[in-house]
């Protein structure tokens, strides 16, 4: 008799298996469920109760469960980090949608490909190390100065570029000078603008308002290179003692993407587009 990897048999019959449930993934979905009510602070005792005595007045994104925790709270919290590429502002899938462990189920085992709005958009006009960082910013998993305070790794909460105001995600892009300036000025160079302050919603506005899908990906590319960079920028305020200048950060994210789209001006890019990306660097 022919053995079948586990695997191939708890696939879907229309993917050619036999649509047996994988009891460990359905037992991990079904935990998600009180990450999710925990997330949206739902009105019962044992949310209340957590709150209390666990996570008190900590972000619960960014919540890291102490040593000393019980094995099964430990266990909701590796869940919640497992599962929390499919959250999006504490709603599943998208903003305001209820989490049911069928459909977390189904988005862990990859039956179903609904994503966030932000991944999937990157393309191969991105540098895998822009894409990491730029999901790490939207999930708020960056370990900023903040972050390690509460984690008793560091005394100060400071940020490290400017020095006045604490180091949050927010803070760092795009509320700090150093940010917001690079951020305005290659909106200058892109011909773009936006009302929005915060990351996700800056995202949204200068990629929607651009036409053509390679236009798309390259605007896509100088917003994942602009939040890599000033990481960089953060890191060698704190390591070498030293901050770089917005001109040469910017000089490096428009190097950096025009390496990237190179390659696919010729074979890929339209008329139109490739003529929006030639006058960029003709004039920039």
């Amino acid at each position: 008799m022919a053995l079948v990897a586990w695997d191939t048999v708890c696939k879907p019959k229309q993917q050619g298996g036999l649509g047996i449930k994988d009891c460990m993934a359905w037992n991990e979905a079904a935990m998600v469920k009180y990450v999710w009510n925990i997330a949206n602070k739902e009105d019962n005792l044992w949310v209340k109760w957590v709150n209390h005595v666990y996570i008190k007045e900590q972000d619960w994104w960014q919540y890291v469960p102490p040593v000393d925790s019980c094995w099964y709270w430990k266990k909701v919290c590796a869940c919640r980090d497992k599962f929390a590429a499919g959250f999006v502002n504490n709603g599943w899938l998208k903003q305001g949608d209820k989490y049911t462990i069928q459909s977390g189920y189904q988005w862990y085992k990859g039956e179903v490909e609904i994503k966030p709005w932000y991944r999937g958009v990157w393309g191969r006009m991105n540098v895998p190390k822009h894409s990491f960082m730029s999901w790490l910013a939207m999930h708020r998993k960056l370990l900023t100065k903040e972050r390690l305070q509460k984690l008793k790794l560091c005394q100060d909460s400071d940020c490290l570029i400017c020095g006045r105001h604490k180091e949050t995600v927010e803070h760092l892009f795009f509320e700090c000078k150093l940010s917001e300036e690079c951020l305005k000025e290659l909106l200058k160079w892109m011909k773009k603008g936006t009302t929005k302050t915060d990351l996700e919603g800056i995202w949204r506005r200068i990629i929607r308002g651009t036409q053509g899908k390679r236009c798309r990906e390259f605007t896509t590319a100088i917003v994942a290179a602009i939040i890599y960079r000033i990481w960089w920028a953060r890191n060698e305020a704190l390591w070498n003692q030293r901050v770089p200048t917005v001109k040469s950060i910017c000089t490096q994210v428009k190097q950096e993407c025009k390496t990237r789209i190179v390659p696919l001006l010729n074979k890929k890019c339209s008329r139109k587009e490739r003529e929006w990306i030639d006058q960029l660097y003709r004039y920039g």
